[in-house]
Parts: C-alpha cells; structure tokens; sequence
C-alpha cells in the first residue's frame, strides 16, 4: 500500500491549490480526482469568474482576498501566462441593497478604492447598461475576471512541478482512520495518509455524510448572448457587474471575451436542488428564457442571440458563508462555497496545506468554521 503525508480528495479549484501548496513544502502528496483536470461536472468552469476586494457578502473576506490577489499573481507569473484581467465591476440596485451597501462597507473597513456612481455616470461612462434612474450604483477598479480552467491547470501544473501525484479518474470509495493516519479506498486502489483534505465541492456530503455538514447543492445555469450592439460590450470596455434588483434577483456578467463566445450571464439567486451523482448537465429552455428576461432588463442592447448555456453547481451552507476547518487530527475540510468561492483558490490552497501540515494557520478563518453551525 502507498503512503503519502497529504491525500487530497477534489482537484478542483481548491483541491489543485492544496496539493500544490503542501508539495512545494516537502510533503509526500498525493491528489483524487474522480473527473478530470479541469472538468464540467462541478463548480469549476465557464470560461470566466469574477475577482473583487469589496466583498459584500462580508468584510471579514477581504483579507483573504487581498493574499488570494497576490498568490493569484504569483501564480500566473510562475506559469508565464496571464489568469487574472482587471477589468473593474459595476454593482447596482435599489437604494439600500446588499450588494452596493456591503460593497461600501467593505471598502471603508478596509481601504478599497471605489466610485459612487451617480444615473448620469452610469449613462456615460456605461452606455451597455439601461438601468432605473432611482437605482444606487457603486465601481470597483481592482476587480477582475479570473480564467478557471487556465488557473487549474496551472495549479496542477506546479503541484507536478513539485512532486505531487495527480491521478485523474481516480474515484473515493471509502476511507476510515486507523492507529496510524487515514486509510483510503478507491475505484483503482488503496493508499495510506496521515492528512487527508477533502476539496470535492457538490460531492463533499455524500463522501462525508457522518459529519452532518448543512449542505445541498443546486443548478446554476450560466450562458452566452450574442449583443446586439457589439461595440457597447467587449473586453477593455465593458466591466464586470453584479446588479441586484427589487425582488433580490442578483444578475452578474462579463464582458465579450475574445476568445469567447459572446456576453456570459447568470443569476446568481436561482436555488434549485441538484443532485450532483447526475451523469448529465443540461441546460434547459427555462434556463435561457429566464436568463434572456433579465439581461434584457438591464443591458437590453448585449441580450441577442442565444449562443451557449451550461450549468455548474453550487454548494450551499445556510448562511452562505464557507466551511472550512480542521474536522478532527486528520481530516480538514473546505466545502460550502456557496457560488462565491473561486476567487479564493490560491489563499485556500495555502490554508489547507496549514491545516493538513501545521494543524493551524495565521490566515484569519475563524468566522468560517464549522463549529458555527
């Protein structure tokens, strides 16, 4: 049987991160992935994910955030190829709501530079927006978008680089604590560990459905528009944005991508439950009408032709914060990243190989434990 200091269960977004973070320490590592570097059977794809420093959801993250740009950077100059583009992002919405109000508060907390926008600026300065005159709006220069399925493969490039071993296809079955670590089954084999991290987003419960985590997963279905106005939407012109309105619908999207498809869209509030052991990740008509419908309501001139539509998943806790913890001597966790997490790959990466390797770590997770619940 094959012994390793660090098994890693997920090579997703975060579990390509740990890995590369406890193997460039000395750690013997090795990394399951049960699909493939990257894949499209969870919450790591798409093209395109946003980045930003006026956290919202709350001002405890942005210093997580603030080490997460940096590794990002670090990354992407250790590969030689860029993974991260500032493009700044809109927020907007009703006087009041969470998502510019959050955004304020972050930046004050923390020293974030953002504009208040008033409907004039909105106007000039972001012409591929038709937004209400009443509505309060917010932008953040230091915001971006982050390539997913570059940033994976980079983090798996460099995990290599470093010794660990990336098996794709490689299944858990089962694994159970023994005198002297953790003994691990899969569809290929056995192999012993004294850590093991667990980093499989929308699988995480079922492979650790003892521990009574308060997660479900639901369908997040994301697609392409080709804008009427093309010239209104491209990459070095048009942000980021994230406009919530009066029903708490929150709409985000990129600009035209050129190597994409066209104007990438999404709601972000849609809950709808999935299971995630189904084999298939269809987008269905409903999917595109309601995502058309919206972005016609506040970018009329970028909701054309229907072009692409895919569907990730989101793995939510109850109050829509991470989890991310030491379980017991052996067992740390990251899971419960709600549809917010990918820009916190590289920071969390750090912080798993701290918990699997220190048992602790100096980055400040303590609002995100497990032990909240």
């Amino acid at each position: 049987m094959n012994s390793y200091d660090v098994i890693v269960i997920g090579g997703g977004a975060m579990g390509s991160s740990a890995a590369m973070h406890a193997a460039r320490r000395g750690a013997s590592v090795l990394c399951l992935e049960r699909f493939g570097f990257p894949n499209t059977m969870g919450s790591s794809h798409g093209d395109t994910r946003i980045i930003r420093k006026a956290y919202f959801e709350h001002p405890d993250y942005v210093p997580l955030l603030e080490s997460a740009y940096a590794l990002w950077d670090e990354l992407q100059e250790e590969v030689g190829e860029q993974l991260k583009i500032i493009t700044g992002a809109l927020y907007a919405g009703p006087k009041g709501c969470e998502a510019v109000e959050g955004s304020r508060e972050s930046a004050r907390k923390y020293g974030i530079p953002i504009q208040n926008l008033t409907h004039e600026d909105l106007k000039e300065g972001f012409p591929g927006f038709s937004l209400p005159e009443d509505y309060d709006a917010i932008f953040e220069p230091s915001a971006g978008i982050l390539r997913p399925e570059r940033c994976i493969l980079a983090a798996h490039k460099e995990a290599l680089k470093a010794g660990a071993e990336m098996r794709a296809g490689e299944q858990l079955i089962s694994h159970k604590t023994t005198p002297s670590g953790v003994e691990v089954t899969t569809n290929k084999g056995t192999y012993s560990c004294g850590q093991i991290i667990f980093s499989a987003g929308a699988f995480t419960d079922k492979l650790l459905r003892d521990r009574n985590l308060p997660l479900r997963v639901t369908r997040q279905p994301i697609m392409w528009s080709q804008p009427l106005q093309p010239d209104l939407y491209p990459l070095g012109k048009f942000p980021v944005f994230g406009i919530e309105d009066e029903q708490t619908n929150f709409i985000y999207g990129f600009p035209v991508m050129p190597d994409g498809p066209g104007l990438k869209a999404g709601n972000h509030s849609v809950v709808e439950p999935f299971d995630p052991e189904t084999p298939t990740r269809e987008f269905l008509p409903h999917d595109q009408a309601s995502i058309h419908a919206h972005l016609k309501r506040i970018a009329p001139q970028a909701a054309g032709e229907f072009l692409k539509g895919v569907l990730c998943l989101y793995t939510r806790t109850p109050d829509g914060h991470f989890i991310i913890d030491k379980l017991d001597e052996r067992t740390s966790i990251a899971c419960g990243f709600s549809g917010h997490g990918f820009k916190f790959a590289t920071i969390m990466g750090e912080v798993l190989a701290d918990l699997a390797l220190e048992g602790k770590t100096k980055h400040p997770i303590g609002f995100l434990s497990h032990g909240r619940f």
